[in-house]
């Protein structure tokens, strides 16, 4: 039985592969906001962050189970921030996670640009300590607060 070396290679990084954080990408994050919302339900979290987001002029892009992302087309003046050159491809991302604790909800939420979105050569610009990006997301998550407080 003769075996490659790329094959045992292969066998072995399978079996014995870096595992995964168990935690979202956001918990990893320095640029994040965090709110804590209490008595309410993951999904009325982020049904109402996508709502709130939506009438800030963003779409939505993806909902799981634990996160909600929403994109919104760049402006040229966005794209020169972060010194990239194409602003058809550029989108400016809202990313909110959620998770239980302690009976209540803690919501993350960042804001970045991307590009080339979903593919392997996606670039990423945190916009999180620029303002006026920074009070933008802080101003969502203030409206996401008192439509959860109303109960909207």
């Amino acid at each position: 039985m003769r075996l490659r070396l790329g094959t045992i290679v292969a066998i072995f990084s399978l079996g014995f592969g870096t595992f995964p954080s168990l935690a979202g990408p956001l918990r990893e994050s320095q640029d994040v906001q965090k709110l804590l919302l209490p008595g309410t339900t993951r999904q009325k979290v982020l049904d109402a962050a996508a709502r709130v987001s939506v009438d800030h002029g963003y779409q939505l892009y993806r909902m799981k189970k634990s996160s909600a992302v929403l994109l919104t087309p760049a402006t040229m003046r966005e794209v020169d921030l972060v010194g990239w050159n194409d602003v058809g491809a550029a989108r400016k991302r809202l990313t909110f996670e959620v998770y239980e604790r302690r009976n209540a909800i803690r919501v993350l939420g960042a804001i970045d640009l991307v590009a080339g979105i979903g593919t392997v050569g996606e670039k990423t610009a945190s916009l999180a300590r620029q303002q006026p990006f920074r009070n933008e997301l802080k101003q969502i998550l203030a409206d996401l607060r008192d439509s959860i407080i109303k109960g909207d």
